[in-house]
């Protein structure tokens, strides 16, 4: 296969103090019989559309305005509530099943790369609890975010004293790999 790759690097600072590195690698999939890219407006530019009203949507579009009404609502984390992360922990780590719908879709309806992402950090997160923060997480997508369900395990590969690595796989409804994950996770300070 051939084709073209890209390489990105960035550092999230807040004022002068360094936060946390990222790093990515892109690849155009598809070719020539790709699906077309929405167009976008750039920058400037004052065509820039005007937010619909509610009776404007269509049922599809209905759901996720009620779905963000709903989580405003929610006593907790808006993101959370909105994408349907609810992880329970288990005997060896974690688990997480979440909706796949418009909300969480791209143009052509797979789950998008961050949202899947997001989901593998969260139910990592819960396998280990509050008292351990997320210090780094390397994903490989392995299959498009279809069906009605994500379904998210994480299992605890290392629990030490000050540090941990945790794995998770998240599948479609057909049991088919859409992500693996591996995160490293630091113990919280006092």
């Amino acid at each position: 296969m051939r084709g073209r790759q890209g390489l990105s690097r960035a550092e999230v600072r807040a004022g002068r103090k360094l936060l946390a590195h990222a790093s990515g690698t892109f690849m155009v999939l598809g070719g020539p019989q790709a699906t077309a890219p929405h167009p976008l407006p750039r920058r400037g530019d004052r065509r820039l559309a005007q937010a619909l009203h509610p009776d404007h949507l269509n049922a599809e579009e209905e759901r996720v305005f009620l779905r963000a009404a709903e989580a405003l609502r929610g006593a907790g984390p808006f993101l959370a509530s909105f994408w349907g992360y609810a992880a329970r922990r288990t005997k060896d780590g974690a688990s997480c099943s979440a909706p796949h719908g418009l909300h969480v879709g791209n143009r052509i309806g797979h789950a998008q790369g961050g949202v899947t992402l997001g989901l593998a950090a969260s139910t990592a997160m819960a396998a280990l609890g509050p008292e351990w923060a997320l210090a780094s997480a390397s994903a490989w997508y392995i299959g498009p975010g279809t069906g009605l369900k994500l379904r998210a395990r994480s299992t605890i590969v290392h629990r030490g004293l000050l540090t941990a690595v945790v794995h998770t796989r998240i599948e479609n409804d057909e049991k088919a790999g859409v992500l693996e994950c591996v995160t490293s996770h630091a113990r919280a300070g006092d």
